[in-house]
């Protein structure tokens, strides 16, 4: 982080790139159509928080080194952790047998769609309003929270959500 805020010549990693490869209409589109669809801001469980002050959360991402870990998981789970896992990584939990206790979904692609496929009970799914509102509506019967990831002229987002009834907006 640091060598790319100082724009180091040489760095450790390749440059980050903050270019959305959705368009802002796009991602407008997607906001509006899942707003619509009523879940609850993210806001609202923030109250949670204290549960994992103290705690492990294991946040998995993906890559094939999961399946090298698949029992220890399990038993971080028994010992407390706390489980996150990226909605693509939600069917090798099922498959597994582990059930996370968030889903987070932040890509706007057609696949995310694939990440729910088979719902777990008791799982509470971080949704992005960008995410593609076919996989929104497949949770529609589930415990959804919304959050909303930076965009450009913000200010106009936020009457979106204004405009649908929402009173908080959170930006992760």
């Amino acid at each position: 982080i640091i060598e790319h805020l100082h724009n180091e010549p040489k760095r450790t990693m390749p440059p980050i790139r903050g270019v959305c490869k959705f368009t802002q209409d796009e991602r407008i589109a997607a906001m509006k159509a899942n707003l619509a669809q009523k879940h609850d801001d993210l806001s609202v469980i923030q109250d949670e928080r204290a549960k994992y002050e103290a705690g492990t959360a294991l946040v998995l991402g993906g890559g094939p080194s999961a399946d090298d870990h698949i029992e220890e998981i399990k038993q971080r789970q028994r010992d407390g952790a706390h489980l996150f896992c990226i909605d693509r990584m939600y069917p090798w939990c099922v498959t597994h047998g582990i059930t996370p206790e968030y889903v987070v979904a932040l890509d706007g692609c057609e696949d995310v769609i694939d990440g729910f496929t088979h719902l777990l009970p008791g799982v509470q799914y971080l949704i992005g309003t960008s995410v593609q509102p076919k996989a929104v509506e497949l949770l529609s019967a589930c415990e959804v929270y919304y959050y909303n990831a930076p965009m450009p002229s913000h200010a106009k987002v936020q009457n979106y959500w204004c405009e649908m009834g929402y009173t908080r907006v959170t930006v992760v």
